[in-house]
């Protein structure tokens, strides 16, 4: 018996318009499987149809320079190697990819209108129909679904303007290092992760897990929120949230969510969370409500909630079982802590609830004086230009307890300064190791100042410029940045067409739970 191995052909590499006047000529005379287009810069007035090829096909002097009107990429015929790649082009209307069965790569290219990209599950036996995109920019909507159980969907540093993602993946979907304007993200999975991400405008982050986890780390979401429903492990930390109805809400995550390490202020509502979540290391700042939460056995530490308007920490259900409300910071609120009466908490000890205006205590008997539980100033830096680090003489740091418990850090936020009133001169007491914020030059000025930020790590930053008032006159920098050095400028004329005042101002740096702030005189002429 003889046996016949049959291998696809070597890879041809066709040329437009060189060899082929027309891209869509190259698809049609190119194999079914592996064939490569390259196409040289230019206008392509054509809506390019390929059908049940796996080809890859490369604008070659970028997506600035190559236009086509528009790509449909499509299966109906369900053929098995049916996917590739398409790099580098600027479509002019839209691109459909559906039915795929192999993988497909979208890189490097610009859409000005809608995006759907589908996979229909891999050929028999095949494992490969996985969808990524990667450093491209959109001007409409994305629309990703994903039916593969072994990898997940990617989108990897890309741009949306007054667009949003939206998909799902039978396994998961991964959103990293993106910008959207006017946009947000939406998305489903048995495991999502969205990180690194700026967010900016109503729809905000919003994902679906089913059984194998999500994760909501790291981004700067501003006007929209974050929100998670679903049956599995969640986290969401170390996000930065401002200016929306709800900054996190995880009511609807069924399974033990961990929301640590956030930055939420300026909401209708700061956290909202549900049963058996942990909810850790927030600061929560400037909303109307702080942390409201709904169910039993909810762990609350380590927080620092102040000047809310309405509720500092809310138990709004009938639950009779709450396991911790312990090291919390609860100040200059509407009020302090609420709870169901007669609620019975495991743990109740080192919270400093003080000067909440409608009072500190509903529902049970005021603890102060109690297992560690104070009602005294905490001796915030700057609390004027949102600075909630802590002086070395709080009662909230480590050893500084009025009545000497072993409390430990009372808190989000450790010592950033010697004396609150010396914080707008320079850096957080300890502040090198993690950011720096250097002197802005020249000041006194009387046009545009220069200054650079250098971070150990990397992560979302924010730059504001402050009055004297506290009031915010600029934002400067508001995105993720690497780690490393950054140099940046400052030109005050140039702030919203409107001049500033002479005077002093506080450049204001926030990077994770490290700030820094450098003062600034301003003279006009």
């Amino acid at each position: 018996m003889i046996i016949i191995h049959l291998r696809p052909a070597a890879a041809t590499t066709l040329h437009v318009p060189d060899e082929y006047s027309t891209i869509q000529a190259a698809v049609v005379a190119a194999s079914a499987t592996g064939d490569v287009i390259e196409v040289s810069g230019g206008t392509y007035d054509e809506a390019v149809s390929i059908y049940g090829k796996q080809l890859d096909i490369v604008g070659v002097d970028g997506m600035q320079s190559t236009t086509v009107t528009r790509i449909i990429w499509g299966n109906p015929a369900e053929d098995p190697y049916c996917g590739g790649s398409l790099t580098g082009f600027n479509i002019a209307a839209s691109l459909a990819a559906e039915q795929l069965k192999q993988e497909f790569r979208l890189r490097a290219s610009q859409v000005q209108n809608s995006v759907l990209i589908s996979a229909a599950g891999p050929y028999a036996g095949g494992d490969e129909n996985s969808i990524h995109v990667e450093s491209c920019h959109f001007l409409g909507d994305v629309t990703i679904d994903q039916y593969n159980y072994y990898e997940a969907a990617t989108v990897d540093s890309c741009t949306f303007e007054n667009a949003s993602l939206h998909g799902g993946s039978e396994l998961g979907f991964d959103v990293s290092s993106c910008t959207f304007h006017n946009g947000g993200i939406v998305v489903a999975g048995e495991v999502v992760s969205i990180e690194g991400n700026v967010v900016v405008g109503s729809v905000g982050i919003y994902i679906h897990i089913d059984s194998l986890g999500g994760v909501i780390a790291g981004n700067v979401v501003d006007g929209g929120g974050i929100e998670a429903v679903g049956w599995a492990d969640l986290f969401v930390s170390d996000n930065v949230v401002k200016e929306c109805i709800v900054g996190i809400n995880t009511t609807d995550a069924t399974y033990f969510p961990v929301v640590n390490n956030n930055d939420v202020s300026h909401c209708d509502t700061g956290i909202t969370c549900s049963d058996e979540s942990i909810v850790t290391n927030n600061l929560v700042w400037s909303c109307i409500d702080g942390i409201i939460l709904d169910g039993w056995f909810v762990e609350l530490r380590g927080n620092t909630v102040v000047d809310c308007s309405g509720d500092g920490v809310r138990w709004s259900s009938s639950s009779e079982r709450i396991t911790e409300i312990s090291c919390n910071i609860i100040v200059g609120n509407g009020s302090g802590v609420t709870v169901t009466a007669g609620a019975d908490i495991d743990l109740l000890s080192c919270n400093d609830v003080w000067n909440n205006l409608g009072g500190n205590w509903f529902g049970i008997i005021n603890p102060t004086g109690v297992d560690g539980n104070i009602s005294v100033d905490p001796l915030f830096c700057g609390p004027h230009l949102a600075d909630y680090t802590l002086g070395a003489a709080s009662p909230c740091l480590p050893g500084n307890h009025p009545d000497g418990a072993p409390c430990g850090l009372i808190g989000k936020l450790g010592q950033g300064c010697d004396d609150p009133a010396d914080v707008p001169e320079g850096d957080a007491e300890g502040m090198q190791s993690w950011i720096r914020l250097s002197k802005s030059t020249p000041n006194p000025t009387m046009g545009c100042v220069k200054y650079s930020v250098n971070l150990r790590d990397s992560g979302p930053v924010r730059i504001n410029v402050y009055d004297v008032n506290g009031r915010i006159v600029d934002t400067l920098i508001q995105h993720w940045l690497s780690a490393g050095s950054h140099e940046f400028s400052w030109d005050p004329r140039s702030n919203n067409d409107r001049e500033l005042n002479s005077g002093v101002y506080y450049l204001r740096m926030e990077a994770g739970r490290q700030r820094a702030t450098r003062k600034i005189v301003l003279i006009n002429n």
